[in-house]
């Protein structure tokens, strides 16, 4: 998983970003003041005390035990507040007025510094502001997905959606769940990423990574010139150097089957911001595949494989494009081991299956 996804999960762990409002009283904390203290409560470690900002809802789902367990793999690092902005969302009809705080905040990661942006929702219960916190369903969700079992992953993200209409991030991940699910009918498919990406963006319209989902529905209709204004807002909305690094390496895969050299410039300044991520050396490799530049594209490949493993869609995309590029090169026995490999992540990829059964299963 590249360092853009491992903060922005770690992040989730750290602050909530779903609240739950009704109407305000004098007698209780403001909305403002609530995430204040809840930021100062985990710079202090006191997960005991936030736990009593939770709203019923979701005390119904984790109780103060798992609630605080749940932090106990956090790294030991503090959030600096930069700014607190109110803007308030008028809701549905049959629904309570709901109204919506973004936070802008620095955290650190392994000794380096990153600012990070967050949306809350608010609903008061008798007199006072609760905090809807969906965290751990979500990491749930995220682990679902990470296995490709994108079917739970989405009832888990709806389940959410259930509880707060406004979580643009459970919209965005629906959204993904599409993308990288291509067992589903085209049409059906197409219509669910872009209604659900669109909501992402709608409710939280300066979020980076919202507008790279919807680029890739972009690319999947053949839109072009979308597909490029959005990678390229994502860039402009990219808060830390690190978030700008698979944006890069976004286009040049659109300029990949356009402009070889421009492909190369923006996945080596992808790579240049983040040489950890394994999916800029997976994107460096298939661009050379792509020009049928072999020894290239298996060094990219072998870099990425040395890395973190990716989530599962990915990985056996590495491991089926890492085949393909040994059998290029005549190393059957590789190329054999690496094509199983990918099966095992993704048995039902019709490629997989029949270049392993057209080209490796008698080597």
């Amino acid at each position: 998983m590249n360092l853009f996804y491992i903060i922005t999960f770690n992040l989730f762990l750290i602050i909530p970003n779903i609240v739950l409002f009704a109407q305000s009283t004098n007698e209780s904390l403001t909305p403002k003041e609530i995430v204040v203290k809840y930021l100062d409560l985990y710079n202090e470690r006191k997960f005991n005390e936030r736990y009593n900002f939770l709203a019923s809802i979701s005390k119904t789902n984790i109780n103060k035990d798992e609630y605080i367990n749940f932090y106990k793999d956090v790294f030991e690092s503090d959030i600096q507040c930069v700014d607190i902005i109110t803007s308030e969302i008028e809701a549905e009809s049959n629904q309570s007025r709901y109204r919506r705080i973004k936070v802008d905040y620095f955290t650190s990661l392994k000794g380096e510094e990153y600012k990070q942006r967050e949306y809350y929702t608010f609903i008061n219960e008798n007199g006072k502001w609760k905090i809807v916190w969906t965290r751990l369903m979500k990491a749930l969700a995220d682990e679902k997905v990470e296995i490709s079992d994108f079917k739970k992953a989405i009832e888990l993200f709806n389940k959410i959606i259930d509880m707060n209409p406004y979580d643009a991030y459970s919209y965005d991940r629906i959204a993904w769940c599409y993308i990288r699910d291509q067992n589903l009918a085209g049409e059906t498919r197409k219509k669910e990423i872009f209604n659900n990406s669109k909501k992402a963006i709608f409710f939280e319209p300066d979020i980076s990574e919202y507008y790279r989902t919807m680029s890739i529905y972009y690319h999947l209709e053949k839109l072009d010139n979308l597909q490029l204004d959005y990678i390229n807002k994502a860039i402009d909305l990219a808060l830390n150097e690190s978030d700008k690094s698979i944006y890069y390496s976004d286009l040049s895969q659109y300029y990949m089957d356009i402009d070889y050299s421009k492909s190369l410039d923006y996945i080596n300044k992808a790579i240049q911001l983040n040489s950890s991520d394994p999916y800029c050396w997976y994107q460096l490799g298939i661009i050379h595949k792509n020009y049928k530049k072999y020894e290239n594209a298996k060094d990219a490949f072998k870099k990425a494989l040395l890395l973190k493993p990716m989530e599962d869609y990915f990985q056996a995309g590495l491991y089926g494009s890492y085949s393909y590029t040994c059998y290029s090169l005549n190393m059957y026995d590789v190329a054999k081991i690496y094509i199983v490999k990918a099966l095992e992540l993704d048995p039902t990829n019709s490629f997989y299956k029949f270049f392993f059964e057209i080209n490796l299963k008698d080597k």
